[in-house]
């Protein structure tokens, strides 16, 4: 079942949305190559929950990279810092990897084919997962705690 997006989540993927058309405008090749090699790690069988965490986090630092605007970029990357680790520790035990690497590679795609409207959808399906994980994590502990 599908939750509504918590405040803290809806904040960071309104602000991060507001990136999109910009990104999808300006974008170079090597925004689309620096997402790419961050979904290909995080694609590795090999790669810990801290670097895991760190390579989304510079995949989303590249997303408004991609912007070319300095001011946005400066505003952003004290969201992504602040949130997206938070995030990451809150679900990192229920997240399916590949599940995310592929939202992200939806999200570079749409990036790179200048569809803002897509990239949109797929981050915002990203944002929802995340979000549905988050929201379930209070249930998890109780269910550990009965068990365990």
């Amino acid at each position: 079942r599908q939750r509504q997006m918590c405040i803290r989540d809806r904040a960071r993927y309104t602000l991060e949305a507001a990136c999109l058309p910009l990104a999808c405008e300006r974008r170079e090749k090597k925004h689309i190559s620096a997402m790419r090699k961050e979904i290909e790690l995080q694609r590795g069988d090999d790669i810990s929950d801290e670097e895991f965490c760190a390579s989304d986090v510079r995949f989303h630092r590249t997303l408004v990279e991609a912007t070319a605007n300095p001011v946005l970029s400066f505003q952003m990357v004290g969201v992504i810092d602040a949130m997206q680790p938070l995030m990451n520790m809150i679900t990192y035990r229920m997240r399916v990897r590949t599940r995310i690497a592929d939202l992200h590679g939806e999200v570079a795609h749409s990036i790179e084919e200048r569809d803002p409207a897509g990239a949109s959808t797929a981050l915002y399906s990203l944002a929802t997962y995340t979000n549905d994980l988050a929201q379930l994590m209070p249930e998890e502990r109780e269910r550990q705690s009965k068990h365990g």
